[in-house]
Formats: structure tokens, C-alpha cells, sequence
């Protein structure tokens, strides 16, 4: 069973391999070499594990169980970091074994946080300033910040929502924790919470609908995939009069570069709005 790794300190250039390839591992090797290994595993569950990863109760009725997006693993050893960032969908992220220290910064503060470049056109993206040594010369505004801190402990659980600023330190020997992405758009759903006045119990992520997997096996891991909800619901701003889809004026306005060797994206995009919406083509 494989799985995806990444450098222990976020932001570190390094990425770790193993005798299976660059940036990632077999899950058996990871566990037996945790220790001695400078990187973690943040990988989608693997097909075989979901029966031990259990969604909660919140997260099975109404909207949000239309929406689960993709569930991540996080195994770390002798501590870890993260930049400051935010993820672009909301997501409950919990924590199995360890503690972890999280900032959380409100949105109002998004202009003091020197964002990369390459994150101002994602929902996604991270800042430029150092987590461990501030330079308040380099990053004056960092200074008008103001921040909440949590810790979480095994058994404790936060809910980020979407492009939420935040940072993570994880403590201890060894930390796992899970966390849950689902779709950050409450448009792109038709909001029906009639079947949630059932009671719930947590349920096998074998058991519910996940709209990314991963097999766990040696080939493409996939990790932060298309919201095909938010997708969808762009796409039907290109209704006409007729309650048709311009698909072609939708490519050429977001994707002008490929416009005339896209068919199949097209193909795609057209699949996803009648599959999702009903026969809009």
C-alpha cells in the first residue's frame, strides 16, 4: 500500500524518497522507519484503509454529505511545521495520537499576510513570511496580525472553512490525524437537510460517497482535485436564454491558451454539468 510524502518542514525544498521512488512510500516501510525518516506522509486514504477512518456524524446528512471531496492521512514523526496557508476547501481535521498547535487568523487580516504570487489566483496558497524568524523589516504588516491559538489533542477535532488563514506545528514522537475536505460552496448544492433529523453514528469512509479516491497503489496519487460542485456552478453562469451551456464561450474565456486542443476537456466539462445538474447541454 503506498503513500504520499512530503518534506517534514513545509516549505523545505527536499522531497523525500524511498526505494519506491520520489515522494512517497510503502506504508509498511514509512511505520518501520518513521524515526529515521526527514519527511511525512499527507496522502489521500488509501482504498484499503477506509474502513478504519470514520466519518462523523455532521458530516452524513444534508449538504455536506453531497459534498465530501477527498480525505487526507497525516502520519508525522519527531515534529513538524507548516507556513502559514490556507486550503481551498473547508475541511474537520482531527487528531488521532500527539497534539498539534494551530494559528488561526481571521480573513479581515488577508492583506497583512504577504501572500505568494503564484497563490493569488487559487482559492488555495500560502505566505511568504517566515514562521520561525519574523522580519518585521521585510514584513512590516505582519505586525497588525491578530491570531487565535488551539491545541489539539488525540480525540480532538477543528473545523477550518475555506481559505481560512491558519498554521500548524505538530508535536511529539509520532502524530496521525485525518482530515476531512468537502466542498467550500453552499450555491453549488441544493440545500436539503430533510434527512437530517435522523440520528447518526460514525460511518466507515468505506461506506459513504467520496468524490476522489486513491487505490493505493504505485501510480498516480492524487492530492487537492477539482470541486466539480464550484466548477459546475461556474459553468451554469454561461446560461443562455434557452437554459443552454455555452461550452465553447466558457474554454475561450478561462482557458484561451489550449482553446483549440481541448475537445476532450470539453467532453469532460459537459459530463459534469448534465451528470450533476440535469440536462443543461
Amino acid at each position: 500500500m503506498i503513500v504520499r510524502l512530503e518534506a517534514r518542514f513545509e516549505g523545505d525544498a527536499t522531497m523525500p524518497a524511498s526505494a519506491i521512488g520520489v515522494g512517497r512510500d510503502t506504508m509498511r516501510h514509512f511505520i518501520r522507519n518513521f524515526d529515521t525518516t526527514n519527511g511525512y506522509v499527507i496522502s489521500q486514504i488509501p482504498i484499503p484503509m477506509e474502513k478504519d477512518v470514520a466519518i462523523p456524524p455532521c458530516l452524513r446528512c444534508g449538504h455536506f454529505a453531497k459534498g465530501i471531496q477527498e480525505v487526507h492521512l497525516f502520519i508525522t514523526a519527531r515534529g513538524g511545521k507548516t507556513l502559514i496557508h490556507r486550503d481551498p476547501f473547508a475541511n474537520i481535521h482531527c487528531v488521532f495520537n500527539g497534539t498539534k498547535d494551530w494559528i488561526t487568523v481571521e480573513n479581515k487580516y488577508h492583506d497583512y499576510l504577504y501572500q505568494s504570487d503564484s497563490s493569488n489566483r487559487e482559492f488555495g496558497g500560502f505566505s511568504t513570511v517566515d514562521v520561525d524568524q519574523v522580519d518585521l523589516y521585510e514584513h512590516p504588516n505582519i505586525a497588525k496580525v491578530e491570531f487565535a491559538r488551539v491545541t489539539l489533542n488525540g480525540g480532538d477535532c477543528i473545523y477550518m472553512p475555506g481559505s481560512y488563514w491558519h498554521q500548524v506545528r505538530v508535536n511529539g514522537e509520532y502524530n496521525t490525524a485525518v482530515s476531512i475536505w468537502f466542498t467550500r460552496s453552499i450555491k453549488a448544492i441544493p440545500r436539503d437537510w430533510s434527512d437530517c433529523q435522523s440520528k447518526f453514528d460514525f460511518t466507515p469512509m468505506s461506506d459513504v460517497d467520496v468524490l476522489w479516491r486513491f487505490s493505493g497503489g504505485n501510480d498516480s496519487i492524487p492530492q487537492g482535485s477539482m470541486d466539480v460542485h464550484v466548477l459546475r456552478v461556474v459553468l451554469l453562469t454561461y446560461n443562455n436564454e434557452n437554459d443552454i451551456i455555452d461550452i465553447d464561450a466558457f474554454c475561450y474565456k478561462r482557458f484561451p491558451i489550449c482553446f483549440c486542443g481541448w475537445m476532450d476537456l470539453k467532453h469532460v466539462l459537459c459530463n459534469i454539468v448534465s451528470h450533476c445538474n440535469g440536462d443543461y447541454l
